[in-house]
């Protein structure tokens, strides 16, 4: 999707309040965790953290991933909370963060990074925390589709995310079967297709210039057809505001200030077994 990276307006205040370093890779695809193997580059860089599990345990949310070995590794949210822990000589971590802080904002979003001996670096994109167990936490990723952590489903085993901003980008993103075909219509005109990675994620881009209004998104995974309604309203944070999340039937909706600036929306939903939302 070539236009979700945005204007600039909002990106340092979303950047003081979560870390202070950029995002170094806020537009590109998450790094594979097998591919972090040693934690420094032949030329000097450390390889940035990557998230890669989340599931609910009571109230807490325990996220999971890979860093540099023996890196100190930090969450860090909007509104001053901030969770670390040290990653094992292997690399691995895990962290405990609450279900839900504030009933008026039950979503939680962190900035994910690590040091080590100084050097920080911070991760792709902000995961977002739910209180849903189906999923636990997305992956916001500016220009391009999210990526849904959590345990798998049986059956029809499938997160859905559309990604939307206010300059008419779109795109779809979830998880399927390893290796399985994906193809896309956005009102009924297929547009997009692919396949769903090692790791069952999926992301496609189907639109650079969607209007506002009610839209239609058809999803053909394998055998299986999805139906999702989308109705396209740009959102509008107020003052001071960095993202707001909204519950609705089968899911949430995100909205959330990129690294560049603006106001990307992120569609969570999770389709019946019928393939309804």
């Amino acid at each position: 999707m070539k236009s979700l990276c945005l204007t600039r307006r909002r990106a340092f205040a979303l950047f003081a309040a979560l870390s202070t370093l950029p995002l170094l890779s806020a537009c590109g695809p998450a790094p594979k965790a097998e591919e972090i193997k040693a934690p420094v580059l032949d030329f000097g860089y450390l390889q940035a953290p990557v998230l890669t599990s989340a599931r609910v345990s009571g109230a807490m949310v325990v996220l999971s991933g890979r860093s540099a070995n023996a890196a100190r590794v930090r969450l860090s949210s909007p509104y001053g909370q901030a969770l670390g822990t040290t990653a094992s000589d292997a690399g691995d971590w895990s962290i405990e963060v609450p279900a839900a802080l504030n009933s008026a904002e039950p979503l939680q979003i962190y900035g994910l990074s690590q040091d080590l001996d100084g050097r920080q670096v911070q991760a792709e994109g902000y995961i977002a925390v739910l209180p849903d167990a189906l999923t636990p936490a997305v992956l916001l990723r500016a220009g391009t589709g999210a990526r849904p952590i959590g345990p798998r489903r049986a059956g029809l085993a499938t997160v859905i995310i559309t990604d939307f901003d206010d300059v008419g980008g779109l795109a779809v993103s979830g998880q399927a079967a390893l290796g399985q075909e994906i193809k896309a219509a956005l009102d009924g005109v297929w547009g997009a297709q692919g396949r769903a990675g090692r790791d069952g994620h999926f992301s496609l881009a189907l639109s650079g210039a969607t209007r506002p209004g009610a839209h239609q998104v058809s999803l053909q995974i394998g055998a299986r057809t999805l139906v999702l309604p989308l109705d396209i309203q740009p959102a509008r944070l107020a003052a001071g505001r960095l993202f707001k999340s909204t519950r609705l039937q089968g899911g949430w909706r995100i909205d959330w200030t990129t690294p560049s600036g603006g106001v990307q929306s992120s569609m969570v939903m999770v389709p019946s077994p019928q393939g309804q939302v």
